[in-house]
């Protein structure tokens, strides 16, 4: 006999309910969002105020921004090998 708690599985047209993409949520939106979770991990564990988790999560979402702009043309065409 086999009892099951909870079904994952809940489908709707064929997309699965428990998937980022289900969501319209990329592999960089999940990324970004286990940062935060760290966060507030880091919070929690070494007692930081309101005002460092606010500069810590301005500080990460500035680098995710940072790492999504795209190069400046100068820069490219400078990284480009030189035959």
């Amino acid at each position: 006999m086999k009892i099951v708690f909870f079904n994952a599985k809940i489908k709707s047209k064929g997309r699965d309910f428990l998937t980022p993409s289900f969501y319209g949520l990329s592999t960089k939106d999940m990324v970004l969002a286990i940062s935060y979770i760290i966060l507030i991990g880091l919070i929690l564990a070494y007692h930081w105020s309101v005002v460092e988790f606010i500069i810590a999560a301005i500080a990460v979402t500035l680098a995710f921004f940072a790492g999504n702009m795209k190069k400046d043309k100068r820069i490219s065409e400078q990284e480009k090998p030189r035959d």
